[in-house]
């Protein structure tokens, strides 16, 4: 298993989290899980099947949104009378995602959660890879009919590509607005032109779970447009921070090129999102003249949440992206 190197240093922070992943996402369970679920005797065993129901079977969250086996301390019931080997995959899994190569797996935590936001973030080395045998995450998801088929050397020049671009990233003492063109230069791609209030609307369009997230697009919106200059002034020993989100974009989602061919969507993606979190970021510091890490962390984790773990959304941005090409074109 490939990880980045801080991949080990994450631990679950449970109840000192505040936005449990236990709280508004329906769970799942997995097949094997349910099997043990099913056979566990005894009154433990029939309380914990009256919580679940469906086919897939799921845990029935409550009237809160919260999974019933969630205590009012917010920690786990499930893991507190019988170990985290009482979880479904899911649960043991997350924040963890997994993308499988052809030769190789790899995998890394999404910014969905907070601790792993600000684990992301924090990282002050450039981003490292490393081989973890004793990482295992999740099983291998079957190829869809529709995937794109890469030849040998077309999975490698992938690999290198994204070498690359993580290189770039790093690798030089521009701004990141100059490294977000370069990487746009070397997948030969561009954003399409939008105003900030634009974009605010598109994202505005999709799928939203958090009202704190659409109040954040709103001030975006209503903004006379970030002010970039005071914000860099303020962020000028923190640069690290965007760079980290970009190499994080790139590795979780270039994979996804393996399926459909688009590996400069991918980097698209990455950019767009990094400006995006800047914006944002822009109009908190000139909203509150602060931003602090917690700040930066709480948009980059909602903006995972809402975007990242939605495949409808994921496939709007690519969509929106792609028009890019198309505008270039005309």
């Amino acid at each position: 298993m490939i990880v980045p190197d801080y991949y080990k240093e994450f631990h679950c922070i449970a109840g000192a989290c505040r936005h449990s992943c236990c709280i508004g996402w329906e769970i799942d369970i997995d097949e094997e899980t349910a099997a043990r679920y099913r056979a566990l005797p005894g009154e433990a065993g029939e309380r914990l099947r009256r919580l679940i129901a469906g086919n897939p079977p799921h845990f029935v969250l409550d009237s809160e949104d919260r999974c019933p086996c969630l205590t009012g301390e917010n920690l786990c019931a499930l893991i507190l009378t019988q170990g985290e080997e009482a979880l479904c995959q899911i649960c043991r899994d997350h924040p963890r995602f997994r993308n499988d190569w052809p030769d190789r797996t790899e995998a890394g935590l999404g910014a969905c959660c907070e601790e792993a936001a600000r684990l992301i973030l924090s990282q002050r080395t450039p981003l490292k890879l490393e081989q973890d045998d004793t990482v295992c995450i999740g099983t291998a998801e079957e190829q869809r009919p529709d995937a794109f088929a890469l030849t040998d050397e077309e999975v490698a020049g992938l690999l290198v590509f994204r070498d690359r671009l993580l290189a770039a990233i790093y690798e030089n003492d521009c701004t990141v607005e100059e490294t977000e063109a370069l990487l746009l230069r070397l997948a030969d791609t561009a954003l399409p032109v939008r105003t900030w209030a634009e974009w605010s609307a598109f994202y505005t369009g999709l799928e939203r779970l958090d009202a704190d997230w659409t109040e954040k697009l709103r001030e975006l919106a209503d903004s006379r447009g970030p002010d970039f200059t005071a914000f860099d002034r303020r962020m000028a020993d923190r640069q690290q921070e965007y760079r980290n989100m970009l190499a994080y974009f790139l590795y979780r989602h270039l994979p996804e090129a393996l399926d459909d061919g688009d590996a400069a969507g991918k980097v698209a993606f990455a950019v767009l999102s990094c400006r995006f979190l800047r914006a944002l970021g822009a109009v908190w510091y000139e909203k509150h003249g602060t931003f602090t890490l917690a700040d930066q962390t709480e948009l980059f984790r909602m903006y995972s949440a809402e975007i990242e773990y939605s495949e409808d959304n994921l496939d709007a941005c690519y969509e929106e992206l792609w028009q890019a090409e198309e505008e270039e074109l005309r």
